[in-house]
């Protein structure tokens, strides 16, 4: 309810006004006569300040308790002459369809999106990955659920990395059955004489494969090759050294 105060009194007297579900009904001011209303009712919320009557462009602040949202998405509201603008409303919180990027919803999700979306908060849905990626539970398939926050887990699927079945000179650790995405690291062990060729026994799923790449050379080569950089340097010195001594 809306009151307009007398100037010569200060007497209320209310006027034809009321509130409906999008707020309240439009009201014609009159400058020479001051307009106050009450709070607005925000079910399933709170707003600041608290007070009883608000004066034409008072601001408040809304929130909405865990599980809703403002249906504006904005928390300020400003009392116009066409009531609180936005209304502050609070609605049930809801998760849209996602778009997953190398995979896809269930037949029936996706078929009748128009009708199955939004979800609410703690429905369960699941997702397959396309071949060659996998979801983060190493599998084709997982399930999310509808939070206050979104869709969690995030529905994302990642390509996945096969390990080499056999390392020349080597072997690779790893439990049989096991699956991996971009991310994971594999070890290798190589043989007696043999050194991981990048120095490390370490890679990493990166695109759909290993970085780096998961190679074992021998003791032999290994030597060689640090004594061949060692040569390389070794001449190049002695290059730049006669070269610009005079004769």
């Amino acid at each position: 309810m809306c009151y307009v105060l007398s100037p010569s009194n200060g007497a209320e007297t209310s006027i034809a006004a009321s509130t409906t579900s999008r707020g309240w009904l439009p009201l014609v001011l009159n400058a020479s006569s001051p307009v106050i209303c009450s709070a607005p009712q925000v079910e399933n919320g709170n707003f600041l300040p608290p007070w009883t009557h608000y004066n034409f462009e008072d601001m408040i602040y809304t929130i909405c308790n865990p599980g809703y949202m403002l249906e504006s998405h904005k928390h300020s509201s400003k009392w116009t002459k066409d009531g609180w603008s936005p209304y502050p409303k609070c609605l049930r919180k809801e998760c849209d369809f996602p778009h997953i990027e190398n995979g896809a919803l269930s037949w029936s999700n996706t078929y009748y999106s128009d009708v199955s979306f939004p979800k609410k908060v703690g429905q369960i849905i699941g997702f397959k990955c396309n071949h060659g990626f996998l979801a983060r539970n190493k599998k084709h398939w997982d399930r999310i659920k509808c939070t206050n926050f979104g869709w969690d887990p995030e529905p994302r699927c990642y390509k996945q990395c096969i390990p080499p079945k056999q390392l020349p000179h080597g072997h690779v650790t790893y439990d049989s059955g096991s699956n991996f995405i971009d991310g994971d690291n594999i070890s290798f062990n190589c043989d007696m004489g043999y050194y991981p060729e990048h120095h490390s026994p370490i890679a990493t799923c990166r695109n759909s494969d290993w970085f780096p790449t998961l190679s074992c050379v021998s003791t032999g080569k290994h030597h060689l090759a640090k004594l061949t950089i060692w040569e390389s340097f070794h001449f190049a010195s002695k290059t730049s050294f006669s070269s610009s001594t005079r004769i």
